[in-house]
């Protein structure tokens, strides 16, 4: 006999709760990669975005894991990250994810998405809405789950110019429900690593499902990407 002493699904809250530690980390990891990386766009242009996402990844993976063995009882952190694996389950649309975040191990419980993208001044904007916020509305990317999260890393160009464009486009999307915001230092989601480059969308979803909560994370690494 089983004897079942906690539901099996996660609510949303439980499901933001762990996005939000994963984007802590993830952002512990880039200010860390500041200090270690140098980059250009000449040599590394064609692969930098997934350059850029290794050592993100890496750098926060190794932070957590020391977080988990110092606070073994802290539920929060009971999570990992996988970096670029692959969706097989459709044979005709193979999706290959930037970084998913794997709470449970049961297999109905799917991973939440964190995709990545380029942003090079104003000129990658709208690559950031067609290549990653219409994959979620789509479903393609999220896993019909209720949040997801998308980061920026900027490569040229200030952040809030950056920023200003993005919420015009995304804004006026079509199945933009909710705009794009900063998220306030007072939100429960507001965490001092990252306060003023979070940002938060909601948008309308196909296939009958409820709207996506996207969180924006911007990371400027301008100051080690030369010409």
């Amino acid at each position: 006999m089983i004897t079942v002493n906690e539901p099996f699904e996660f609510g949303k809250d439980a499901l933001l709760l762990y996005l939000k530690n994963g984007l802590t980390f993830l952002f512990r990891g880039y200010k860390i990669v500041l200090t270690k990386k140098q980059y250009s766009l000449s040599k590394d242009g064609k692969n930098l975005e997934n350059d850029i996402r290794d050592a993100v990844y890496n750098e926060a993976r190794r932070l957590l894991l020391a977080a988990i063995k110092n606070n073994r009882s802290d539920r929060s952190l009971r999570f990992d990250f996988y970096n670029e694996p692959r969706d097989t389950s459709n044979e005709d649309d193979i999706k290959r994810f930037d970084i998913t975040l794997n709470y449970d191990s049961a297999i109905f419980n799917k991973d939440i998405i964190i995709e990545c993208k380029r942003l090079n001044k104003n000129g990658k904007n709208q690559a950031y809405i067609d290549n990653g916020i219409q994959r979620f509305i789509t479903d393609r990317y999220g896993h019909s789950l209720a949040i997801g999260g998308m980061i920026g890393f900027i490569e040229q160009g200030k952040e809030p110019d950056i920023l200003k464009d993005l919420q015009k486009r995304i804004n006026t999307y079509s199945t933009t429900s909710r705009k794009l915001n900063p998220v306030s230092n007072n939100s429960s989601f507001s965490v001092t690593e990252y306060k003023n480059h979070l940002s938060q969308s909601n948008h309308k979803r196909n296939k009958g499902l409820e709207d996506i909560e996207l969180y924006h994370l911007l990371m400027d690494f301008t100051s080690i990407i030369s010409d």
